[in-house]
């Protein structure tokens, strides 16, 4: 191993400029290893107590990035900590840290790197330096080719940037960047370079970006690790910061009077605050303003008002005046606006969505207009809709989201000096009819069943009202290439005429449909039989879901009913049936009869909104038959509802989904 030490003083180093900034080097020294697992440099004592020691590392490693690393540094029984790594090339190169709070004597520091190669290493001792905050930033870089460079913002004026790298490709000696000094080179017979290297003299302020750099070579993979060394005591900052300038005063209204003017900059890289004069009064009119727009709302009306500005930092250095900015407030508007409701008529009765107008106009500008709404019967009155900008002024009223009954309505006009004027209000009789929404009657039999090898599967007797609207809803598994399905389906009692409205069994493995029927006379103790066109499977049941569901309220013919299917009887299907209907009916309910046939668990979760109202599963064919329900009623005819679930295992399926047709909206 060959080892060179250097030792430096704080006199040596009065020439760069760190020594005026509080920091100083104490001790450095270097030493570079052609081979081994680990590199010592030589042996050194601190002159003073509390000094920050910093470790730059190189070494050489594979040719991959990433698999180089110093595993540990110690020495002087301290703790030593890393503070930044760059190894995304091959090789490494990292800076280590430790604080030595009394002195020491005779330290002997050696880095421990991953496999046997070619390393150096150099030691510093700062005084002066910031050992309670873990020193200052870090950065660093790589690239496969160019010149090294690596870039980081400091935290502190009066800090230091130091940097290590490691070139893997060849032995070259490094140019550095303008304002930079090398530290320690080492050119090993393998082909590498290792280095360190510094900015010559400190940087004055907080908040600049450093560039550490070399200018050649341009053609090697490289890393680069940087530590902002920061003081331990900052620079007493006594520069004021720059005048504020351009100091611009608009009075806005009668009241207020707004004040720009362009950002001071500061030394310290910190952004000062302002203070603010009016009328050349020696108490500020606001201070600690820290963005560059001030409104003075103590302005009175009529009056011409002189403003000036002055920027002050951190230190409470404090910058000259900016220009006069001078301004003007208006006279008060005291006029308030007009306004008159023009809809709906006095005394009219509405239904539905009705229109509500007005008229409003104002010597300045109409801000706005609020329409109110009071409930005559309890003495309530709210706004109605939000305030509106703009001409036309009118809204929408959905007069169904209130009781029927009376009302008052009227118009609140405002101007944009706060003036309001409130309309002559307006009479009006709401008298909606309650919608006609299908409802489940409770004669609704309970769901069946299918069983094994069998051709039909009957309901047990129920008794539907008269006027009512039978739907049949079946969830069937199937033989594979065998597309079972309903043949027809019959009933005791009279005979009801049985429509098939929809049915989806792409692929093999399921089947599911919807049949529908009106009953006009009321019937007693009845059955369904749904019958097959080939029988089920021959495996244990139960094979499907067999669901009659007998509806008030539904329109006698149901073939205007939207309807949709949707299905994954492909690969491995997945764990999210669904299928999109768009009902066409203002108030009808919405269903959906789903199957699957490779998931027999009981964690079918249904969408939002939506619940199941019938389930049969098969946890040994594992199989799972199920109808669901969107538990509101169509609100708006046209607009897409989707109805799905989520279930417990990845599978093929089949949906269909359809709308029960109210009557009203035949």
């Amino acid at each position: 191993m060959t080892a060179i030490l250097t030792v430096g003083t704080t006199g040596l180093l009065t020439s760069s400029g760190a020594a005026a900034a509080g920091l100083a080097i104490d001790k450095q020294v270097s030493a570079h290893s052609a081979s081994g697992t680990s590199t010592t440099a030589p042996t050194f004592s601190t002159a003073q107590t509390n000094e920050l020691l910093v470790a730059f590392l190189s070494a050489d490693g594979p040719s991959k990035g990433g698999s180089q690393t110093y595993t540990g540094v110690t020495g002087g029984g301290l703790t030593w900590k890393l503070r930044q790594r760059s190894n995304a090339q091959a090789g490494t190169a990292e800076i280590w840290t430790a604080v030595a709070a009394a002195q020491v004597n005779n330290v002997s520091v050696k880095a421990t790197h991953s496999g046997s190669n070619a390393a150096s290493i150099t030691v510093v001792a700062f005084t002066g330096a910031d050992t309670g905050n873990g020193v200052g930033v870090s950065a660093a870089a790589s690239a496969a080719s160019g010149a090294p460079s690596v870039a980081l913002t400091t935290t502190k004026p009066g800090s230091w940037v130091w940097a290590a790298g490691t070139d893997w490709d060849q032995a070259q000696a490094r140019t550095v960047g303008s304002a930079q000094t090398k530290v320690d080179e080492y050119l090993p017979s393998v082909g590498d370079t290792y280095w360190v290297q510094r900015q010559t003299n400190v940087t004055p302020a907080a908040g600049t970006t450093v560039t550490t750099n070399d200018i050649a070579p341009t053609s090697d993979r490289w890393d680069l690790a940087a530590l902002e060394i920061a003081p331990a005591v900052s620079v007493p900052d006594t520069t004021p910061p720059s005048t504020p300038q351009n100091l611009a005063a608009n009075a806005v209204g009668s009241n207020q009077v707004v004040l720009s003017w362009n950002a001071s900059t500061d030394n310290s890289g910190v952004a000062p605050l302002y203070t603010l004069f009016r009328d050349g009064s020696a108490s500020p009119l606001a201070s600690n303003v820290a963005n560059t727009t001030y409104t003075d709302n103590s302005a009175a009306p009529s009056t011409t008002y002189s403003y000036s500005v002055q920027a002050v930092d951190g230190s409470g250095n404090v910058s000259s005046n900016s220009n006069v900015a001078t301004a003007t407030t208006g006279t008060p508007d005291t006029t308030a606006p007009t306004v008159a409701l023009t809809a709906p008529a006095d005394g009219a009765t509405v239904t539905g969505v009705t229109t509500v107008a007005a008229t409003a106009t104002d010597d300045v500008a109409v801000k706005n207009v609020q329409f109110k709404l009071t409930n005559l019967a309890t003495n309530t009155t709210a706004d109605l809709g939000a305030p509106l900008a703009t001409s036309p002024y009118q809204t929408s009223w959905d007069t169904s989201t209130v009781a029927n009954g009376q009302y008052a309505l009227s118009a609140v006009a405002a101007d944009t000096s706060g003036n309001t004027t409130t309309s002559t209000t307006v009479t009006v009789t709401v008298a909606n009819t309650a919608p006609v929404v299908p409802t489940l009657d409770a004669s609704t039999p309970a769901p069946v069943g299918v069983g094994r090898n069998i051709s039909s599967v009957t309901t047990a007797p129920f008794s539907p009202p008269s006027g009512s609207v039978l739907y049949a809803a079946l969830s069937l598994d199937q033989l594979p290439n065998q597309r079972t399905v309903v043949g027809s389906i019959t009933n005791t009692g009279t005979q009801l005429n049985w429509q098939l409205l929809g049915r989806e069994n792409h692929g093999n493995g399921g089947d599911v449909e919807v049949w529908w029927a009106y009953n006009a006379n009321a019937q007693s103790g009845i059955t369904v039989t749904t019958n097959f066109s080939l029988p089920s499977k021959d495996v244990t049941a139960p094979l499907g879901d067999f669901q009659v569901m007998v509806f008030n309220n539904a329109a006698a013919d149901q073939s205007t009913a939207a309807a949709a299917i949707n299905w994954n009887v492909t690969g491995d299907g997945d764990n999210h049936p669904t299928v999109t209907i768009t009902p066409t009916h203002q108030n009808a309910r919405v269903y959906a009869v789903f199957d699957n046939w490779n998931y027999g668990g009981q964690s079918i979760v249904p969408g939002t909104d939506q619940s199941i109202t019938s389930e049969v599963t098969n946890t040994i064919d594992v199989d799972s038959y199920w109808i669901q329900q969107k538990n509101t009623p169509v609100n708006t005819p046209g607009t897409a509802i989707t109805m799905e679930a989520t279930l417990g295992g990845i599978n093929p399926w089949h949906a269909l989904a359809w709308e029960v047709v109210p009557a009203a909206a035949h």
